[in-house]
């Protein structure tokens, strides 16, 4: 949904650019059919006609018209029949090849054409204008392949210019891209502060379209933050419906037509969110609503973003359970995918195919289709990776020779220094064996008068090692019977350490019980000592299972001790269907249980310590998933994506507010979905591959090795993750108890 998200705004977008061409070039006209359009200015061209009449023939056709080849094709002609010394039609013409090529998933062309229009534009402050247009292109171009520091610099260089020329309509432009650039690096600060300035500007100068803008990237902001609640998402809807009134209250231009259903589609996907969301189908009716009035015009004018839209209502249809029409309405696309498409829609496609076919459970069609999304994928990063790839060889080459001149300068300086310096060698060596014989010489004088007297010494010196000596070996018998009782009592230590593990894991659910509740489970589990601080339960209530996932303060013996604390907690507390469909309720009894078990006003050992908990409740027949947690989150992959579920940031002990109650979640989960559940010994275990660092693994990497972790079958997984463990250790020492459990739903 998220990556919806991202493309109805750069739909948005991709309007207001057009918007902003027309702006720059005069031209506000509609836009008819592409064929009567061209045929009806060609009709104007004869024989005697100037090349440079023809080339404005060809940049109208150019800058009208809807198809990218036909864009392409035209602007070329103008080009090649324009005046050389008629700039502001040669920018215009690029500007149109850049549009071009963005819409078909060239932004690297686009960016060559850009860098050529900015050239011819750099000294001339008549071509301000198009300087700005081009400049913001090739911002979005950039974006358009992940390269988003880039985007910055060619957005914070539009802002310059628009401030230059105090153009109001230029800075509602710029502010609106910095803040798509802001929403797409989660910097939601920073996009609310632009998007704050280009509300601002648009009320001032009463820029309608640009408010417009405005409220739609509010509805964005919204929608994109970190924890999908219903509270976001109905404050997105609000927002999106401010936006969609502001359209209705003025004439919206044709070229602003795709601005105004990308609104629309937007709607559709938040109100099919919130269904998702909250399961109440009235707001999948309305998603459908909205589907109906985008409909009519994608299809006539046949955009790739039907793809987005046929796409949006198979969710619609697969929400119904209309399982065979949402495959019908996905394969509507087919006339669309076109080999100079690019690669996002075919992904897109087929990874909507995949979803159609494994709920009609042809699972050989799933697989087909969802190898081919993956392949379409890793395309569209191989293409971002070549283009980095071949502008960092550029950067290189100027580099490396640049340093190879640095190196030949430092030979020569270092070759003199060492001739200056063998020569002063020389004279150090003579003079030094001058002096070193007259040493000699007066040594071996003084060493004949000391012998006699040291001879003497020895012979005292002599007498005292030998008293010492007799002491020291009554001291090494000594020590020997104290390290034979030491290594007595350190057998009798390890044998109660051992016995105290098999204690531990006794109480512990062993494998085949944990298969028994979840058959397609692992778990990984590893002490830093022998005992361990972390600890883990399972059990199965009329038909509700429940997972339990412990980390309790320290290792070792203390740790182990507070864990059967908390084993034997669980158990007392985790009998009944009622408890276990409210974890919130188990982690605050268990947290009155540590509290009052460590506290006593008898005794001066009152302790703050206890434990991080997760608690999980899977209702497979209402595909649901409930939890709390204290201190811990837990991962759940689900189509390829990761949902992060965070608890409350309070553990299972005191506490500043030893009343505040644990809060019980609720998420859908699907079969297929992938749920993790591990304490903080693995993130914040300290490797690294590269040979002399120390870092910590932290949890957003080890976050994205579960999500290629995930697509392995489950059983692989547990030799696969201590493979991965082992190899970032590499050798080094465990800092804490690790644990991890996998559950395939």
């Amino acid at each position: 949904m998220s990556k919806l998200c991202r493309h109805i705004t750069r739909l948005i977008y991709a309007a207001a650019m057009a918007l902003c061409l027309c702006f720059c070039a005069n031209s506000a006209s509609a836009q008819p059919n592409d064929k009567q359009f061209v045929d009806s200015v060609l009709s104007l061209i004869t024989p005697a006609t100037p090349d440079t009449t023809k080339a404005h023939y060809y940049h109208e056709i150019a800058k009208t018209v809807y198809s990218s080849e036909t864009v392409i094709k035209y602007a070329n002609l103008a080009l090649e029949c324009c005046n050389p010394e008629d700039t502001t039609l040669r920018a215009g013409c690029y500007s149109c090849i850049i549009w071009a090529s963005l819409m078909m998933g060239k932004p690297m062309d686009g960016i060559k054409t850009a860098k050529t229009a900015l050239a011819l534009c750099a000294d001339n402050p008549n071509q301000r204008n198009a300087k700005m247009v081009i400049t913001s292109m090739m911002a979005n171009c950039y974006d358009d392949m992940n390269r988003l520091d880039s985007s910055l610099l060619c957005q914070t260089e539009f802002i310059d210019i628009a401030n230059e020329t105090d153009n109001a309509f230029m800075l509602c432009f710029g502010y609106q891209r910095l803040a798509i650039t802001c929403l797409d690096r989660k910097y939601g600060e920073a996009s609310v502060e632009y998007i704050d300035s280009l509300e601002s500007i648009s009320l001032r100068h009463n820029m309608s379209m640009h408010l417009a803008f405005a409220y739609s990237l509010r509805s964005r902001q919204k929608s994109s933050s970190w924890v999908d609640t219903v509270d976001n998402l109905v404050t997105a809807v609000a927002y999106i419906k401010k936006a969609i009134s502001v359209y209705d209250t003025i004439s919206i231009p044709t070229g602003m037509l795709t601005a105004y259903y990308g609104v629309l589609l937007s709607a559709q996907e938040l109100y099919m969110r919130l269904a998702t969301q909250t399961g109440n189908m009235a707001y999948a009716d309305t998603s459908y609503l909205y589907y109906k009035k985008c409909d009519k015009w994608y299809t006539e004018n046949g955009l790739t973003d039907f793809i987005t839209m046929q796409i949006s209502y198979a969710d619609y249809l697969m929400a119904k359970k209309r399982h065979a029409e949402a495959l019908r309405a996905v394969k509507e696309c087919e006339p669309y995918l076109q080999d100079s498409m690019h690669t996002l829609y075919k992904q897109m496609y087929h990874s909507a195919l995949a979803n159609c076919y494994y709920a009609l459970k042809d699972y050989k069609k799933a697989l087909a289709n969802r190898k081919l999304a993956l392949k379409y994928m890793m395309m569209v990063n191989n293409e971002q990776t070549s283009d980095d790839i071949s502008d960092f060889k550029v950067l290189t080459y100027s580099k490396r020779r640049k340093k190879l001149d640095e190196i030949e300068r430092a030979n020569i300086e270092l070759k003199n220094q060492l001739e200056t310096r063998h020569s002063r060698i020389i004279l150090f060596i003579t003079i030094s064996g001058l002096a070193l014989l007259l040493t000699i010489v007066l040594f071996l004088w003084r060493s004949f008068a000391l012998k006699r007297k040291t001879n003497n010494e020895l012979f005292v010196k002599n007498s005292l090692l030998s008293q010492q000596r007799e002491e020291i070996e009554a001291q090494r018998d000594v020590l020997t019977v104290q390290t034979q009782n030491i290594e007595k009592i350190n057998r009798r230590i390890m044998a109660s350490v051992n016995y105290a593990q098999r204690i531990q894991h006794a109480a512990m659910p062993s494998d085949e019980d944990l298969k028994k509740i979840f058959p397609d489970s692992f778990v990984y589990f590893c002490p830093k000592s022998v005992v361990s601080g972390d600890f883990y339960y399972a059990t199965s209530i009329d038909g509700c299972r429940v997972i339990i996932l412990a980390d309790c303060t320290g290792h070792g013996i203390p740790g182990g001790f507070l864990s059967m604390l908390g084993i034997f907690g669980l158990k007392e507390f985790v009998r009944t269907k009622e408890d276990a469909l409210n974890p919130a309720a188990i982690l605050d009894k268990m947290k009155a249980f540590v509290i009052n078990s460590l506290s006593s006003e008898k005794n001066h050992y009152a302790m703050n310590d206890g434990m991080d908990m997760t608690v999980c409740t899977i209702l497979p027949d209402n595909k649901v998933m409930k939890y709390a947690s204290a201190n811990q989150s837990v991962v759940l992959i689900q189509n390829g994506a990761i949902i992060r579920m965070l608890g409350d940031k309070m553990p299972v002990a005191k506490y500043l507010d030893s009343n505040e109650k644990f809060s019980t979640y609720e998420t859908a989960i699907n079969a297929g979905d992938t749920l993790y559940m591990f304490t903080d010994g693995i993130p914040d275990q300290l490797g690294g591959y590269e040979e002399g660092k120390n870092r910590r693994l932290l949890k957003i990497n080890f976050e994205a090795y579960l999500l290629e972790l995930s697509a392995h079958p489950i059983d692989q997984q547990y030799v696969l993750f201590e493979k991965f463990i082992n190899n970032w250790q590499g050798g080094r020492i465990q800092t804490d108890d690790q644990s991890l459990i996998g559950i395939r739903i």
